[in-house]
């Protein structure tokens, strides 16, 4: 929950804190998802058999490139990269990135592309 805040002091209109009750509602009915769970672990499967990455769009990419030029812009890429290093496991690690990303295509979604 302190990423959220970190996340907010760089992206002051994001709403990514709704992110935790997201997450928090997803655990309860995490049971009645099996289904899904299956269909997650087959694409999984298939886009790793043949590949150690995923594929990536050109729209990714540019997301990636423009994220990247924003936060260092604001001299927020080491606040970023400690927060990062601070993770004690890669489920933490995506869960910041998403918060981050997130917040950074929200508020600048008009003028991405």
């Amino acid at each position: 929950m302190k990423s959220a805040g970190e996340v907010l002091s760089v992206f002051p209109d994001s709403k990514e804190y709704d992110f935790i009750i997201e997450e928090l509602a997803d655990e309860i009915f995490k049971s009645s998802e099996s289904a899904s769970s299956l269909s997650i672990a087959s694409y999984l499967f298939n886009e790793l058999k043949d590949n150690d990455h995923f594929t990536v769009s050109t729209s990714a990419i540019q997301l990636k490139e423009a994220f990247e030029k924003k936060i260092k812009s604001q001299n927020a890429d080491l606040k970023f990269k400690k927060s990062l290093e601070a993770c004690e496991d890669e489920k933490s690690k995506v869960e910041l990135v998403r918060h981050w990303v997130s917040a950074f295509a929200k508020a600048t979604q008009n003028n991405l592309y």
